[in-house]
């Protein structure tokens, strides 16, 4: 009996520290991918981009989730920073086809600036991938929060 008692006591805790294990790592994946760059999120909706000067256009990359209802989109983010980064709106079919894309060169700032570029969709199937890039082979710090693609 007491071996039986042992056993499930084991068990018992053998499953519970299992189970705390996968709650930590549980942790959902950032919406942004880097490309070239560390993303970290910093909390409070804040993001650090580390880039490692290896090639043009390091940084991230966020694409937009849902099918929009409109051609008209806005793409809103605040930065700041050192140096100077492009806010790069690609727009791709459904299947991954280039149809075209818009850049905004950036300086950055020490202090919090909102950059807001309106953007035209081909079609309300597109989809939108967001990114803020180097415009060189440079390493680059920045921070950004608040990114959007809102219907107009």
């Amino acid at each position: 009996m007491k071996k039986i008692l042992l056993f499930f006591v084991t068990m018992l805790f053998v499953l519970a520290t299992q189970n705390f294990a996968l709650a930590a790592e549980d942790k959902p994946p950032l919406p942004y991918f880097g490309n070239g760059a560390t993303v970290q999120d910093l909390g409070n909706g804040e993001y650090v981009v580390k880039t490692e000067g290896a090639k043009d256009e390091e940084g991230f990359v966020y694409t937009a989730p849902k099918p929009f209802t409109t051609e008209k989109i806005q793409v809103q983010v605040s930065l700041k920073g050192q140096g100077t980064v492009m806010l790069k709106i690609s727009e791709t079919t459904a299947r991954g086809q280039f149809i075209r894309e818009e850049r905004l060169p950036i300086q950055l700032t020490e202090e919090w600036k909102t950059y807001s570029v309106p953007y035209e969709l081909a079609s309300t199937t597109s989809q939108i991938d967001v990114s803020i890039v180097t415009q060189s082979k440079e390493q680059v710090q920045y921070t950004f929060k608040d990114l959007v693609v809102k219907e107009q």
